[in-house]
């Protein structure tokens, strides 16, 4: 059976996640149907102490996303459209969990399996992701979908990922 684009994106978006988040200290486990449902597709285990005053325990929700043909605006950006429910959810302030959306961009116009290389000395998803923080943002009402920017500079790696986590465990606002 021939392998499916969108699962090929799914299953890469989801190994970019994990990787960086291990190798940051932070537990990683795929959501289960129900929390699929919320639109969290996966969880990270934040247990680390940032202070008194801070939030030393609470997850990090995360909803993936891939695509392989990305809608650049002017400014480099990338904009890509939410389920107007997973959007209000994510844009809450007043909960103890924080939530982003991760967008995986992959090549376009080549075959999936070019998407990921290997070598004797590395493995390669010929890809970035970049992560949006709705935190706080107006409500949607209305359409089915909504447009996120994912800002270029918010490249996800280890160490923006280590700052995001840091910045709402002491509470800054989270609008990335």
């Amino acid at each position: 059976m021939p392998v499916q684009k969108e699962d090929v994106g799914c299953a890469l978006s989801e190994v970019y996640l994990k990787a960086i988040s291990f190798v940051a200290g932070y537990p990683f486990q795929l959501s289960n149907r129900s929390f699929d449902k919320e639109g969290i597709d996966a969880k990270l285990d934040v247990n680390k102490f940032f202070g008194v005053n801070a939030l030393n325990a609470f997850d990090l929700n995360v909803q993936l996303k891939h695509t392989s043909s990305p809608e650049f605006l002017q400014n480099g950006d990338i904009s890509h459209r939410l389920e107007v429910p997973t959007y209000n959810r994510y844009r809450e302030t007043n909960t103890s969990n924080m939530y982003i959306s991760v967008l995986l961009v992959l090549p376009n116009g080549v075959d999936v399996k070019k998407w990921i290389t290997s070598t004797p000395k590395q493995l390669c998803i010929k890809g970035t992701a970049y992560y949006a923080s709705i935190y706080g943002k107006p409500i949607a009402t209305g359409s089915s979908k909504i447009a996120v920017h994912y800002k270029k500079k918010n490249r996800l790696s280890i160490d923006k990922l280590e700052n995001i986590i840091k910045m709402f465990a002491i509470g800054d606002v989270v609008k990335i």
